[in-house]
């Protein structure tokens, strides 16, 4: 992504311009987890955009979906979650991650926006040491391997179907909702950047707002909501 903020800054950005890296040793995820890939692997892409600031808070959520729509058909038997805020889940195996940057410009109405896709396509987990216990890939899912570049090009295109909708004003957070697998349940976190040893605390996911924040309750009864910058989820435990 670091490249991709780099166009922007020298002025030489196309809006929905795609970036795909045939590798990648130090990707960056959602407070600084890396991503790791081989040589013509997975599919590594950023997209850089120029938004109005209202379509911004559900780009995530169009980055996410656009993940589910495209594995979806391969995978139809299987449960397909989205882990709040950011991963994509099948059966509880992590085979997605996505992020959203963006910085608003002083003379300029429209918002960068970088957005990055990572999709295990013919990853094999069990090679690489750094990857995290529950992770799993198209190419693991199907036993064979899979087209890169053809699922690339479905992925775009769902994502693309998804950015115009939030243009014309549509909502995409009732569908983004469906699939997160938190809602409903109790979790465990703690709070982020504070500098100190983490407080563990537990409260109900009640819902989501339009920005993608979690209404929380806790055992007190009180509500509020956290965003993704806030905290991190430890575990949760299904109460319904």
């Amino acid at each position: 992504m670091n490249y991709a903020w780099n166009l922007f800054e020298q002025g030489k950005a196309e809006n929905g311009l795609v970036i795909l890296a045939d590798h990648q040793t130090s990707g960056r995820g959602r407070t600084g987890n890396k991503w790791f890939s081989n040589k013509g692997e997975d599919i590594l892409c950023s997209v850089l955009l120029k938004l109005k600031g209202n379509i911004v808070p559900e780009i995530l959520m169009a980055a996410a979906l656009s993940v589910v729509y495209t594995i979806k058909p391969y995978v139809d038997n299987a449960e397909i979650a989205i882990k709040w805020p950011n991963d994509i889940q099948i059966d509880g195996d992590k085979i997605s991650g996505v992020i959203a940057e963006s910085r608003f410009q002083q003379y300029d109405s429209l918002c960068n926006v970088v957005v990055g896709i990572g999709l295990n396509i013919n990853l094999d987990p069990s090679v690489h040491d750094l990857l995290p216990d529950r992770t799993t890939s198209m190419k693991t899912l199907l036993n064979r391997d899979v087209d890169r570049l053809f699922t690339l090009n479905l992925l775009i295109n769902h994502f693309d179907t998804l950015l115009q909708r939030l243009s014309n004003g549509e909502s995409v957070v009732n569908e983004w909702k469906s699939y997160l697998n938190c809602v409903g349940e109790e979790i465990t976190y703690s709070y982020l950047g504070t500098g100190k040893s983490p407080k563990y605390l537990k409260a109900l996911v009640e819902n989501v707002d339009s920005y993608g924040r979690l209404l929380l309750i806790d055992k007190s009864g009180s509500r509020y909501c956290v965003s993704a910058g806030d905290i991190r989820i430890i575990n949760r435990l299904n109460i319904s």
